[in-house]
This record gives structure tokens, C-alpha cells and sequence, in this order.
């Protein structure tokens, strides 16, 4: 009994790992992917700077590393109405140098100026770079294949455990009928 409840246990925390893995790793892949049809306008920067902030490492080491991002205020007009946006581009870890930060930031803005990617949909929802970055893209990817390594191992599982159990009863069952006094 007890190696039974273990198994379904171990089952139900592939699948759920599983299914959390294929949903992050696509929440973070869609806007990005979907950003490659959007239409762009030209916007008027507001406010750039290169931000520092600091990132706990929770691996054997642990301590916390500084990191570096672009941080732009910018707006744009669509449909007869101002827009403000923030994001440089879509799941953007940040850069391990100042340097790296300033030359995406350079890219992306003319002292003034930038070139916005919008959704038609949601002008709200934009960025200054379209598609997804090289991280996201390889995380994303790493998370869809534990997902679908865990999906399939709790189905292995499943179609392995589930008729042994079935098994099991029936003959459970059958003995039962056999034995009954005449």
C-alpha cells in the first residue's frame, strides 16, 4: 500500500512539474515571438539610464552579483492617443557589464529618438526590441524539455501503474469468488 501511494505520489509531482514548466516556458516565449509581427512608429525618449541592481545566487556559492539593464521612458502616438512604454525588450535578463547594457541601449535609442514595437491590439503592451533574447529563448527551451521529460515519465507511469493496480483487483476479485463456500 505504501509503495503504491509513493508511486502515485511521484506521478502527480511529474505531471504538475510538468505542466508548470510547459505553461512558464510559454508565457515567456509568446510575447516575445509575438512581437515579431508587430508594427512599428517612431517614439520620443523620455528618460534613459543604465540601472545596477543585485542578484542573489541560491546555487552552491550563494552571495549576490550585480547586474546591469538599460532603463528608458519612452511614448509614442497610435490611434490618436499617447502611449508610454518602459521595456527595452521582451524577458531581458540583464547584462553582467555596464558596457553591455550601454551598447543595447545605444542601439535601441538616437539621443531622442527610438523606433517602438507595439501590439496593434494593446499599444499598451510594447517594446524598443522585437523577438526574444538568446536566454529566454535557451531557458524557455530547457523548461519545455523537462516538461515534456516529466509529462512523459508520469504517463510511463501511469500506463505502467494503472493496469498493475487493475490487475491486481481483478484477480483479488477472482480469488474471492473462487474461495466462497458452496
Amino acid at each position: 500500500m505504501k509503495d503504491r501511494l509513493t508511486l502515485g505520489l511521484i506521478i502527480l509531482v511529474l505531471f504538475l512539474v510538468g505542466i508548470w514548466a510547459f505553461k512558464s516556458s510559454l508565457e515567456k516565449l509568446g510575447p516575445g515571438i509575438a512581437s515579431r509581427t508587430w508594427p512599428s512608429i517612431p517614439g520620443h525618449v523620455t528618460n534613459h539610464k543604465i540601472e545596477a541592481y543585485e542578484v542573489t545566487n541560491h546555487g552552491d556559492s550563494g552571495g549576490t552579483y550585480t547586474r546591469y539593464r538599460p532603463a528608458v521612458n519612452y511614448n509614442f502616438r497610435v490611434y490618436n492617443h499617447t502611449y508610454y512604454g518602459t521595456r527595452v525588450r521582451i524577458g531581458e535578463p540583464g547584462f553582467k557589464t555596464k558596457a553591455g547594457a550601454s551598447r543595447l541601449l545605444q542601439k535601441v535609442t538616437d539621443k531622442s529618438q527610438c523606433q517602438v514595437f507595439y501590439d496593434p491590439h494593446d499599444p499598451n503592451n510594447c517594446t524598443l526590441v522585437k523577438g526574444v533574447d538568446v536566454m529566454t529563448l535557451v531557458e524557455s527551451g530547457l523548461a519545455l524539455l523537462g516538461g515534456l521529460l516529466a509529462l512523459t515519465a508520469g504517463g510511463f507511469l501511469i500506463l505502467v501503474f494503472i493496469p498493475k493496480v487493475i490487475w491486481k483487483k481483478l484477480r483479488h476479485t477472482d480469488s474471492d469468488i473462487t474461495t466462497a463456500p458452496s
